[in-house]
This record gives structure tokens, sequence and C-alpha cells, in this order.
């Protein structure tokens, strides 16, 4: 949510297409640090059966790359409308809500 907020005040702020996909990639991968270290942190101090803690880091930022990286696509490949970015997220979004 957090990588789309971002593209999203890059557009806002008229940005180019170049500094929004590096403010979107800092910011993800930022994010996805952050939050693998603190699903090892937590995995460490539960016993969670056969998931080590670094497993579980490595999953939570593998996801969180792949899902977070969705806003930034249309910018990659040069179809960078901020109305693609928004149904991608959508998507993406309502995917995991009926995986989940």
């Amino acid at each position: 949510m957090t990588t789309f907020a971002v593209v999203a005040g890059a557009t806002g702020g008229d940005l180019s297409n170049k500094i929004i996909i590096i403010l979107g990639l800092a910011n993800l991968f930022a994010d996805g640090v952050s939050m693998s270290i603190s699903a090892y942190l937590s995995a460490r101090s539960e016993k969670l059966g056969e998931k080590t803690p670094l497993s579980i880091a490595l999953w939570t930022l593998a996801a969180f790359i792949i899902i977070g990286f969705v806003p930034i696509v249309p910018y990659v490949f040069g179809i960078g409308t901020f109305q693609l970015s928004c149904l991608m997220t959508g998507v993406a979004f309502v995917s995991i809500g009926l995986i989940k």
C-alpha cells in the first residue's frame, strides 16, 4: 500500500516516470526489509513448528516485493498511466483477499 501511496504522490507532483520508478523502488525495498526483519523477530520470539524465523522473513520479503512492485509496473514498462497503476493495484489487493 505504501508503494502505491508513493506512486500516487509522485504522480500528483507531476514528477517524471524515472523519478516515480526510483521513489517507488526505494520505498519498496525499504518497506520490504523492514517487514521481513519484523517477521523474523516475531517468529524468533514464538514457536512456529517447522517454520524457521529466517524462512518466514525471506517469504515475507519476497511477497512484499512481488505485490509491492505492482503499482510501479506501468511506469517501468513505459505505459505509465496512473489509472493503470490504480487498476493493477486494486486487482492485486482483491486477489490477495480472495486467496486469504
